[in-house]
C-alpha cells in the first residue's frame, strides 16, 4: 500500500489558501498517525493521539509545500481573464497540479524534489526533540523482499522510492495517459528487483568455526509502575524455572539471554542479586540480561538510575552493593522521553512522577561491544541494542564499524500489552539487520524473541502452540557469525549520506522557488509603481 496510498491526495484538488493546504496535510497525517500509533495510548496520558499530533505536522508541510510547488508551476493563462475551456477544466479536476507542468523535464524534476522533501522531512523526525524514527515509509516493507534496498541507502532509500512511485502513478493519470511515467517505473522496478536478488544471493562471510550457541528466555510477564515482593516473585519463578529447563534440555549451550526489565526491580535489589549468584552457580553459564542498575560515585551524593544490559558469569562482581566496580556493562544511550527521563525534570520535579517511571535515569557514554563466549572457540563480537534504540540505525551502525560479528536486541514490550507495538518495533529491529549485513538476535520480553538474519528474514520465533507470539517460552538459537570486520554494506560505509543529499536537494529546489517568487513580486511592485 505505500507505494500507491498518496495517490488519492495527489489527484484530488488542492484547497485554496496557505491554511487550509497546511490543515488538509495535517488532517492526513493525523489520520494515519493516530492509527499506527494508537497501541502507544495503552500507557496513559493518551500517549498517542498526542504524539500523532507532533508526528502530523510534517506531513502538514510537506503537502503545504507540495501545493505551493505545483501553484508555482501553473500556467499563467488560468489567471487571466479568459481561461481556456481545457485549462480549467484541469484546475477543477486535478487542482493538485501534476497536469500542470507542460514540459517532461519540469514534471521529473519537481516529484525528485517532493519525494527528496519527503525523506528530508522523515530524516528531521528522526532527530529533532531526541528524534522518533518510527514508522517511516520504508518500514512498511520490513516483510517484504524490498526491505533489501536498505543496504544501499537505509530506510530513507525505501521511502524515496515508494513516494515517487506514488507521484508516477498518479502522474500517468493526471497528465493523460504520459506513458513516460510507465517507462520510467518500469526502469526504478527492474534496478529495485535486481538489487534485491543481488543483495539476497551473495555469499556471506562467516566464520568457519562452531556456532554460538544461545538459550533465549521469553518470561511474558505483565509489567507494572508498582511492584512489590509478589510481582517479583512471580517474574523471577518465570525466568529461572525456564533457565534451568533450557540448560537441562540443552547442556550445551554457550550462554544465556533475557530481555530488558525481565525483573522489575534494580540489579542491586538483594532478593535479585541473591538469586542471580544462585542461578549462575547452579547452571555454569553466563547471562546476558537488561536491567535497572543503580550507581553512586564520588563525589555524587545521590545515586544515578542506568538502564543497562549486563553479561554475567558466577564470578561477576557487578552483583554487590551499588558502589561495586561494573564489568562488562553497556550502558543505554539514547534515552525515551517520558519514558526514562523527563525534559525539565529539574525545573518541574512534579513531571517526573506524573508521565516517568519514577525516576530520571542517566544515559551511557560508550558503545561497549560484548565478547560472548564460546566453548573452544574465539569469542564473538557483539553489540546490544536496549529497546527504543535499534528504532535509529547510527546506533546499530556504530556497533559494526567497532568490529560487531552480530547484533543484539533486549527489550520490553509488555508496557504495550498484545497491541501492534511489538509487531512494529520489531519491523524496526529487521532494518538494522538488513543495513549492517549482520544477523541479530531479539530478545522480547512477552513477545517476538526471534533470530533475524542478515537479509531480514525473521527465524524461530517463540510462539505458543496456536502461533500466538504473546507467550512464555525459550528457544536456543545457534548463530554463525560473521568474520571480524567483514565487508560493510554501502549504507554501513555511508551513513544517512542519502537522507542528507535529499536535505540538500529540498533546500536547493525550495530556496530557487523562494527566489523565483521573491523576484516576481518585486517586478510586480515596481509595474505598479511605474503605472501608477
Amino acid at each position: 500500500m505505500a507505494f500507491v496510498a498518496l495517490m488519492p491526495m495527489l489527484l484530488a484538488p488542492a484547497p485554496k489558501g496557505n491554511g487550509m493546504r497546511l490543515l488538509c496535510g495535517f488532517a492526513f497525517g493525523y489520520a494515519h498517525f493516530l492509527i499506527a500509533l494508537w497501541w502507544l495510548n495503552s500507557v496513559g496520558f493518551g500517549a498517542g493521539a498526542v504524539l500523532a499530533l507532533i508526528c502530523a505536522c510534517f506531513l502538514a508541510i510537506w503537502y503545504w509545500l507540495l501545493c505551493v510547488m505545483f501553484w508555482q508551476a501553473k500556467p499563467r493563462e488560468i489567471l487571466s481573464d479568459n481561461p481556456s475551456a481545457e485549462l480549467l477544466q484541469c484546475a477543477r479536476r486535478y487542482g493538485a497540479g501534476l497536469w500542470a507542468f507542460q514540459e517532461r523535464r519540469e514534471f521529473y524534476l519537481a516529484i525528485l524534489c517532493a519525494s527528496a522533501l519527503w525523506v528530508a522531512l522523515e530524516w528531521l523526525r528522526s532527530w529533532i526533540f531526541t528524534g522518533f524514527p518510527w514508522d517511516l515509509v520504508g518500514i512498511s516493507q520490513a516483510f517484504a523482499p524490498t526491505r533489501l534496498l536498505a543496504t544501499l541507502a537505509g530506510p530513507y532509500g525505501i521511502s524515496f522510492v515508494a513516494i515517487l512511485t506514488n507521484f508516477l502513478l498518479a502522474g500517468f493519470i493526471a497528465r493523460k495517459r504520459d506513458w513516460s511515467c510507465v517507462f520510467v517505473l518500469v526502469g526504478i522496478l527492474v534496478f529495485v528487483c535486481g538489487w534485491c536478488i543481488w543483495e539476497s544471493h551473495r555469499t556471506p562471510e562467516l566464520e568457519q568455526s562452531q556456532p554460538l550457541r544461545i538459550a533465549a528466555i521469553q518470561g511474558n510477564v505483565p509489567e507494572c509502575r508498582e511492584w512489590g515482593g509478589t510481582e517479583l516473585a512471580y517474574a523471577w519463578g518465570s525466568y529461572c524455572n525456564q533457565t534451568q529447563a533450557a540448560v537441562k534440555a540443552e547442556p550445551e549451550v554457550d550462554m544465556i539471554l533475557w530481555p530488558e526489565g525481565a525483573l522489575p526491580c534494580t540489579l542491586t535489589t538483594p532478593e535479585y542479586s541473591d538469586g542471580l549468584r544462585r542461578l549462575l552457580k547452579e547452571i555454569k553459564k553466563p547471562i546476558l540480561l537488561g536491567s535497572l542498575d543503580e550507581r553512586r560515585s564520588f563525589p555524587q551524593r545521590e545515586p544515578q538510575i542506568f538502564n543497562s544490559a549486563f553479561l554475567l558469569d558466577q564470578n561477576s562482581q557487578v552483583l554487590l552493593a551499588p558502589g561495586a566496580q561494573r564489568t562488562d556493562h553497556y550502558d543505554k544511550i539514547h534515552l525515551v522521553p517520558f519514558g526514562e527521563y523527563v525534559p525539565y525534570s529539574k525545573q518541574f520535579p512534579w513531571l517526573v512522577e506524573m508521565l516517568g517511571m519514577g525516576m530520571d535515569l542517566t544515559p551511557g557514554k560508550e558503545y561497549h561491544i560484548f565478547q560472548l563466549p564460546r566453548k573452544e572457540a574465539p569469542a564473538v563480537a557483539c553489540g546490544v541494542n536496549i529497546c527504543f534504540e535499534d528504532v535509529f540505525p547510527a546506533i546499530s551502525r556504530r556497533f559494526t564499524l567497532a568490529g560487531a560479528q552480530m547484533l543484539m536486541t533486549i527489550t520490553n514490550d509488555c508496557w504495550y500489552g498484545t497491541t501492534a507495538g511489538a509487531r512494529q518495533h520489531l519491523s524496526h529491529a529487521v532494518f538494522r539487520a538488513v543495513e549492517n549485513r549482520r544477523p541479530l538476535l531479539r530478545s522480547g520480553n512477552n513477545s517476538d524473541t526471534c533470530l533475524i538474519s542478515h537479509t531480514g528474514q525473521v527465524l524461530d520465533p517463540i510462539v505458543a502452540p496456536d502461533g500466538n507470539p504473546f507467550t512464555a517460552g525459550w528457544k536456543v538459537y545457534d548463530i554463525t557469525p560473521f568474520k571480524k570486520y567483514a565487508p560493510l554494506t554501502i549504507y554501513a560505509q555511508t551513513g544517512n549520506l542519502f537522507a542528507w543529499l535529499c536535505v540538500m536537494a529540498a533546500v536547493i529546489f525550495y530556496g530557487n522557488l523562494a527566489c523565483q517568487e521573491f523576484q516576481r513580486k518585486k517586478y510586480l511592485r515596481e509595474e505598479h509603481k511605474n503605472n501608477a
